[in-house]
């Protein structure tokens, strides 16, 4: 187990001493057919197979597979068993590593959150090398004990599977069974390793309940609309044909000369709001959006806007001034981002929804996110202008690879995860651009 605490979520790693433990956050891919094929059921008996699913489609969107892979093996979900009930609250599935079973994933919902952890019990892994390995044919299984109560008062479910060997002459061997008995457990919970620094795995209080508490760890969203998990790419390629949007974005690049910047706010019912230069000076351009905080401007999901060009300007004293700008996101562009997720997390609105859009001389980007509500972040004044403060030189070190220093900024500075940029080209073709692990730039052409 790595003893460095990484700021990235995703799934939780363990610390051990327990049946349990929970799972490292950083987990993804060397990804193979198995991680990849839509899951068909293997299993010896009738599963919950809309759970198991919908448990994938959550780990293939948080999970850091390529990690996961190398580090731990390859999640069978085919295999996966769900305690004999359908009520979508309970997960086992195997991990194979180098030909065996490494451990048991464990996925279990609470409300409308899910938690992994991690199993490590002799018996399970044979019961699954069995389930796995052994040809098929051979293989025979039964519910011994459906959903009864252990002496703690945990549910359990018990499932045999039998191994019949097939000798050379076709003839049925000798017979193998073997028990798997698996037990919800009812906490308390081991505390565990957090990937927000300071926050216990799933609960406010070490050795709660996961979900008891509001740590910025507190498993994954579990939601009715969670298995449509946003297609960020075609959210940008459908704003983009919006007639609206594509004239107010034109409207934009003819300003890009102007002293200050300009821009749009558009509210939730799709409705557009011209921003002008009003108020600014020579010596400071931004645009200021109005006010989150404020009941009238909660509504606020979206806001376009310009960074202007390089331009010049004579001082009181006489002095020609150039005034140069980034032509990025910037840090207080990030905060108000956030401000409208927020608003619209508050407001039951989905988070899909909220974009901000940059328009500039050398290029356009749209930010959208790709998260949930505990990773959402809220900054104070003194902090933006901190993060201001420091932009540039930051900036400087990416020798003008504009996109990798600010996606890097907002993570290493900001602490702002699941934050992708999306170019928007002149001829139409979107790109996708976020980092790996190890902090490097991937470049995706959005289809379509």
């Amino acid at each position: 187990m790595r003893k460095k605490i990484i700021l990235k979520l995703f799934l939780l790693i363990a610390i051990t001493t327990s049946m349990y433990s929970c799972i490292h956050d950083d987990i993804s891919a060397k990804t193979n057919e198995k991680q990849n094929q839509e899951y068909t059921s293997k299993s010896l008996w009738k599963e919950d197979e809309k759970y198991i699913k919908n448990v994938k489609a959550i780990f293939d969107k948080y999970a850091d597979k390529s990690y996961f892979t190398t580090n731990f093996g390859t999640v069978y979900w085919d295999y996966g068993l769900t305690m004999g009930t359908f009520d979508e609250s309970f997960l086992e599935a195997p991990v194979i590593k180098d030909g065996k079973v490494n451990f048991i994933l464990v996925a279990y919902r609470e409300g409308d959150r899910v938690f992994f952890k991690r199993k490590e019990d002799r018996d399970s892994n044979q019961f699954f090398n069995i389930l796995v390995f052994k040809d098929r044919k051979e293989l025979k299984g039964k519910v011994v004990d459906n959903a009864s109560q252990n002496s703690k008062g945990q549910l359990c479910y018990t499932v045999e599977v039998t191994w019949t060997w097939t000798n050379d002459d076709g003839s049925a061997g000798e017979s193998f069974s073997y028990n798997n008995t698996i037990c919800k457990s009812s906490g308390p919970y081991l505390p565990c390793l957090s990937v927000e620094v300071n926050n216990n795995c799933g609960g406010s209080t070490a050795g709660g309940p996961p979900g008891s508490g509001s740590g910025g760890s507190g498993g994954y969203p579990y939601t009715p609309d969670f298995k449509e998990f946003t297609d960020n790419c075609a959210k940008v390629k459908a704003l983009r044909n919006n007639a609206t949007f594509k004239s107010n974005v034109i409207n934009l690049e003819g300003k890009t000369g102007l002293k200050g910047e300009t821009g749009y706010v558009q509210r939730a019912d799709g409705s557009y709001t011209y921003k002008d230069t009003a108020g600014q000076s020579e010596t400071s351009n931004t645009l200021s959006l109005p006010r989150p905080d404020l009941p009238e401007n909660k509504n606020i999901m979206a806001y376009l806007h310009t960074h202007v060009n390089d331009h010049t300007y004579t001082d009181t004293d006489g002095t020609e001034i150039t005034r140069t700008g980034i032509k990025m996101f910037s840090p207080a562009d990030i905060a108000y981002f956030m401000d409208m997720l927020r608003n619209a997390q508050e407001a039951g609105r989905p988070l899909s929804d909220v974009y901000a859009v940059m328009v500039t001389s050398s290029g356009n980007y749209q930010i959208r996110f790709t998260g949930n509500q505990y990773q959402l972040k809220n900054f104070t004044s003194d902090q933006i202008k901190n993060f201001t403060k420091d932009f540039p030189t930051f900036i400087e070190k990416y020798s003008g690879d504009l996109e990798t220093g600010f996606l890097n900024f907002i993570s290493e500075k900001m602490n702002v995860k699941a934050t992708n940029l999306y170019k928007m080209d002149s001829n139409g073709t979107n790109y996708e651009i976020k980092l790996t692990p190890e902090k490097a730039k991937v470049t995706t052409g959005c289809p379509g």
